[in-house]
């Protein structure tokens, strides 16, 4: 067995004259006739008879009686040469499955061989699955016979063939596959999966697209990462076609990335929240329920960071609350977890982080006890959806407003353009297509 021996598919029609040309401009190819069968209904024939009638079954054209050999004869195949795939003439679900099948089966036959799609004849459903299943195989290339017509639904042997290129189809095929994973925020599989194509000798508008999919996927995929610095250096490559849809990101990745700036704290809170509802709507919700906790916690640090100028891990004895006991205390300094921060809130603060600690202590510790059995804390329980709603309502009726309240206070309100926004699901093809000088 010739492990390079081209594998030609022929789509088969009404007419022998273009499938013939197609063999012809593949010697010694292992055809595929796509053929339909006799009609059910009718009873009456197929394309298959142009390939396995006996005797003379093929017109040399419409007016005259058939005086031709079947295609095969005509070619010079042996039975060894070819295969008939049915399929129905109108169902392209089953069309496409029934080519799918018999290309899997013959990659197994025929390691190693390039595929070659003719899609000239046949049924506009047949031409259709063809392409379908041309356009998903790397090995195949296509091909299109065309020639003088010797009337509306014939062509003439004189006929020849012309290539369709698949590489530039392919690629933007493929593209807009990746970024369909934006829609549940697998940023990094898009970005995985748009950097590892070949782009190969393509167009260059093409190379253009597949670039700025790539990467834009992987700054988001950073972001979704909490990588702000890099996700905002890739993205400033872009900032003159960000525009409309994508503006508000770089100003955002500036908050995020700037430790210094009074806004950075509160926006990585807001950050790490959207963060946690991206993983619930991947039904992920013992991470999403992990990163909540952070924040709980993240946010009394916050305010003892910036009211008190006292660190959790290193907290003086003197400020904690009356009768409280801790389990590590050195020097006069303790490590205070959770609960005993927003116990030293509510009692040494003031405004609304004061009143939240002293009205939601109750409510925190049961959703805390929730996740303290998360099989990501110390137990072995699943949070799932109902628990993630419970704590998706509190937090958006009672913590989010504290938060946005005390964002307010270092200049960080909701609308303007450095607070944070969720990452999109979508990248519009208006981005992909911008030019820079635009």
């Amino acid at each position: 067995m010739n492990d390079l021996r081209p594998i030609l598919f022929c789509t088969v029609g009404g007419t022998h004259a273009p499938v013939l040309t197609a063999i012809q401009s593949h010697p010694g190819a292992y055809v595929c006739f796509v053929c339909t069968g006799k009609d059910p209904v009718t009873g009456k024939n197929g394309s298959d008879v142009l390939v396995t009638g006996k005797g003379a079954v093929i017109q040399e054209n419409p007016q005259s009686a058939p005086a031709l050999p079947n295609i095969p004869v005509q070619a010079g195949l042996g039975l060894e040469d070819f295969k008939i795939v049915h399929v129905p003439a109108d169902d392209l679900t089953a069309v496409v499955t029934e080519i799918r099948a018999a290309v899997n089966r013959l990659k197994v036959q025929f390691p190693g061989s390039p595929f070659f799609a003719d899609y000239t004849g046949g049924t506009k459903t047949m031409s259709a699955a063809l392409v379908v299943v041309a356009l998903e195989t790397d090995e195949f290339e296509l091909q299109l016979i065309t020639g003088p017509r010797t009337d509306l639904r014939s062509i003439a042997l004189d006929s020849a063939s012309i290539n369709t290129p698949l590489d530039d189809l392919r690629l933007k095929r493929r593209i807009w596959s990746g970024l369909e994973l934006w829609s549940h925020f697998s940023f990094r599989k898009a970005a995985d999966e748009l950097n590892s194509l070949n782009v190969g000798a393509i167009e260059q508008s093409s190379r253009t697209r597949w670039k700025r999919a790539a990467d834009l996927s992987n700054a988001l995929a950073q972001w979704d990462d909490f990588e702000h610095k890099g996700a905002r250096e890739v993205l400033k490559k872009y900032s003159r076609i960000l525009g409309s849809h994508f503006g508000w990101m770089l100003p955002v990745l500036a908050e995020l990335s700037s430790p210094k700036n009074k806004r950075h704290e509160p926006a990585r809170l807001i950050d790490l929240w959207l963060n946690a509802e991206r993983r619930a709507s991947q039904g992920r919700y013992d991470d999403a329920v992990a990163r909540w906790y952070r924040l709980l916690e993240w946010t009394a640090q916050w305010q003892l960071k910036a009211k008190l100028k006292v660190a959790t891990d290193c907290f003086p004895e003197e400020l904690l609350p009356p009768d409280s006991t801790t389990q590590w205390v050195e020097n006069g300094r303790a490590r205070i977890g959770l609960d005993m921060a927003w116990q030293v809130v509510a009692h040494r603060l003031s405004g609304p982080a004061q009143e939240f600690a002293r009205t939601q202590r109750n409510k925190i510790l049961d959703l805390v006890k929730m996740r303290n059995f998360s099989i990501l804390a110390h137990g072995s329980e699943v949070v799932g959806q109902e628990g993630w709603r419970e704590v998706q309502t509190w937090t958006g009726d009672c913590l989010l407003p504290l938060i946005r309240e005390l964002a307010g206070e270092v200049g960080l309100t909701p609308g303007s353009s450095h607070f944070p926004r969720q990452l999109p699901t979508e990248l519009p093809e208006s981005v992909l297509d911008m030019s820079f000088e635009a």
